[in-house]
């Protein structure tokens, strides 16, 4: 496939945009418990104890931005071309195809800029996926084709992403939910054999591996996201893997407002240090040494981190396990083979319309839940009349329960109690 950098059409194609969703599905009985516990999280809004996530700061990050801000320096220097490097080898890369962005969504707007696509070409997306990949198809003037996850572990198939292939596809971005890695082989094969684009959507999946490969590194394109709410966090900022490094030395130029030369401190000129030159349109899209500094610090912490999540899942399936009502996410040895998860998420599914009276119940016990990724097909702009059994059964029946490396095992003791009363109660 050919790429170029540069946006498409300024027309917007959707497939099936005139369907609405069905909202009948849930029973009464269901209805009623959220109606009841309704009233008792009004009084409770704000006395939220146990958050969904949390970023793992400590002393480490205080000492390491500290020293940045000291420096005098805080904008992008040399701290944010370590944490590139760092990044890179952690996930088995160069570091010329590794860039520090403001966001993960940053870079997938760059991404789907490269790919030259124009208004007749399609872009598969799994229907649970973050709303910003779909938004950054349609902003080159593409088409959103949306796909079916499996039911349970939410990622899509290769059956489920062939099953909306046409001759007008031209890539596809995939999101590892929750940390846990698509089947990467057998998707490469698939999009190999049709020659089609990937893109690796690794927000969540910092530390996942499968047979010994980083997540984010099996597609031609890759994002990750270091924001507050993610397991390694910067506050905000996201880091862009591309394969091509062609391609990426021109996107870094883009990034930098299309600067060929450097003017000011990162000049090497003996004199006139403050000329540069320009020779295409471009646009500002930078990193920070401050925020490099936090990256840096969560990055060696990774291992620490994540042995914290592993031990917080495997509480939270020997406390839940045993409940009928419930179907936990699929093990961690069935998902990942030969790999690493992340957990990112931590996820159970509730039958007989049950979910959002459970999702309520916990909020008046000071639990914040929620459900990741509201499916696209449900949304006014990317409605879909395709028939999405796994989507539509994860989106009325899974609940993320919280998972980060700060809560303690009172705190997972806590959730579970609380969990098992309701269903003793309801």
């Amino acid at each position: 496939m050919v790429y170029s950098y540069g946006f498409g059409g300024e027309s917007v194609q959707l497939l099936h945009k005139s369907s609405i969703r069905d909202n009948t599905n849930s029973n009464q009985s269901g209805f009623e418990l959220v109606s009841a516990y309704k009233n008792i999280i009004a009084d409770r809004m704000s006395s939220i104890q146990i958050q969904l996530f949390r970023p793992d700061f400590g002393v480490a990050e205080q000492a390491a931005t500290q020293r940045v801000i000291a420096s005098g320096w805080v904008g992008r220097g040399a701290l944010t071309n370590d944490f590139e490097r760092a990044f890179a080898t952690h996930i088995g890369v160069a570091a010329e195809q590794v860039l520090m962005l403001p966001s993960a969504t940053d870079g997938l707007f760059h991404i789907t800029a490269m790919l030259g696509l124009k208004a007749s070409d399609e872009v598969i997306l799994p229907s649970i996926s973050f709303i910003g990949a779909a938004q950054a198809v349609v902003a080159v003037g593409a088409t959103v084709r949306l796909a079916d996850v499996d039911p349970h572990s939410l990622n899509p198939t290769v059956d489920s992403l062939d099953a909306v292939r046409t001759d007008k596809t031209k890539a596809v971005i995939l999101i590892h939910y929750g940390g846990a890695p698509c089947e990467m082989v057998a998707i490469m094969a698939w999009a190999n054999f049709h020659d089609i684009t990937v893109i690796e959507d690794s927000a969540c999946s910092p530390a996942t591996r499968l047979q010994g490969q980083a997540c984010g590194t099996f597609g031609d394109f890759s994002v990750w996201s270091f924001d507050s709410m993610k397991m390694l966090s910067t506050v905000e900022g996201g880091a862009i893997y591309v394969k091509d490094r062609a391609l990426m030395t021109a996107l870094r130029r883009f990034c930098a407002l299309g600067m060929s030369t450097t003017a000011g401190h990162a000049s090497t000129a003996s004199e006139r240090w403050w000329e540069f030159d320009v020779s295409a349109p471009a646009r500002r899209s930078q990193f920070n040494d401050f925020s490099a500094a936090l990256g840096l610090t969560q990055l060696a912490r990774l291992p620490e981190m994540l042995g914290k999540r592993q031990r917080i899942v495997k509480l939270y399936g020997e406390r839940l396990r045993d409940v009928e009502s419930i179907t936990l996410p699929p093990p961690p040895q069935s998902r990942v083979l030969h790999g690493q998860d992340s957990h990112y998420f931590y996820w159970i599914q509730i039958g007989g319309g049950r979910r959002d009276a459970l999702a309520l119940y916990l909020r008046s016990r000071g639990i914040y839940t929620s459900f990741r990724y509201f499916p696209l097909h449900r949304t006014t702009l990317f409605a879909s009349a395709a028939r999405l059994p796994g989507a539509n059964h994860a989106a009325d029946t899974t609940l993320n329960l919280p998972c980060h490396s700060l809560l303690t095992e009172a705190d997972v003791h806590t959730v579970a109690d609380a969990v098992l009363d309701f269903f003793r109660t309801a």
